[in-house]
């Protein structure tokens, strides 16, 4: 933290006291705070917010999975009706490696971040994000862009209000992104399955809790994670505990063979 510029640093206790609210946050950079973001769908979204000190403002990315080149030009078609409803904060692409990113951002120079301006943004844009990651997705597995409100509405027009899959396939869900994120390439169900596994054995649970460590803490049994996840508000980011847990696995399994702890 820099301890010479007080705005800097009152910048960084503010953002740090908002996602403690939802989230333990990592912060792998200075002036950056990392979480992850679930979205009503059921989809979980990388969110990272850092400050920048010369500029004095502080930016916020929601990240999607890079989007396949046969559907960029649909998803760029579903993006711009997007943003021109948009009041705050936009939907963007690269045009190169195709990741998909919700942005937005607060300049702040000479002034003195406030907690509400801070929630404020941070809500407003999770907002903005769960109101069209499903649509988005749709589009991005080769939906039309044309018709993917109407698809998402008359999915969830079905038996069941809610479009989210059952809880334990969220989780195995969760577990194949975690195990992509750490570098696996390929990730099978048997793959999955013994990552659960790995984590019954060190920890005493498949779910992964010492992954899921969110706030507040009663949601972080089993049981409080399930009802958290069917009231919606299951909110979590990836601990240091977790995320070597992972890669752990990952270095074990390419020596084909579970770490023993």
């Amino acid at each position: 933290m820099n301890l010479i510029d007080p705005v800097l640093n009152h910048a960084m206790l503010v953002v740090r006291s908002v996602l403690s609210e939802r989230w333990v946050a990592a912060e792998p950079e200075q002036y950056t705070f990392q979480f992850q973001h679930l979205t009503d769908c059921g989809v979980p979204l990388t969110g990272l917010i850092w400050i920048n000190p010369a500029a004095h403002a502080l930016h916020l990315r929601v990240l999607f999975q890079n989007v396949e080149p046969a559907a960029r030009e649909e998803v760029v078609q579903y993006m711009t009706a997007v943003n021109y409803q948009l009041p705050n904060g936009c939907f963007a692409m690269d045009p190169d490696s195709g990741e998909l990113r919700f942005k937005a951002s607060i300049f702040f120079r000479g002034a003195e971040l406030s907690y509400a301006l801070v929630s404020n943004l941070v809500e407003s844009s999770l907002e903005f994000v769960d109101a069209h990651a499903h649509q988005f997705i749709h589009v991005m597995m080769g939906g039309e862009a044309a018709t993917a409100d109407a698809h998402v509405e008359e999915e969830n027009d079905g038996s069941s209000s809610d479009p989210r899959p059952p809880f334990e396939q969220y989780l195995d869900d969760y577990l194949h992104h975690l195990l992509r994120e750490a570098g696996m390439a390929l990730v099978s169900r048997e793959d999955v399955r013994s990552l659960g596994a790995y984590f019954e054995e060190t920890t005493g649970t498949r779910f992964p809790v010492e992954v899921f460590e969110g706030l507040p803490a009663s949601t972080r049994t089993p049981q409080g994670m399930l009802r958290a996840y069917q009231a919606r508000t299951l909110r979590f980011s990836t601990s240091g505990k977790g995320q070597q847990m992972v890669l752990d696995f990952v270095t074990a399994h390419r020596r084909q063979k579970l770490p023993r702890h």
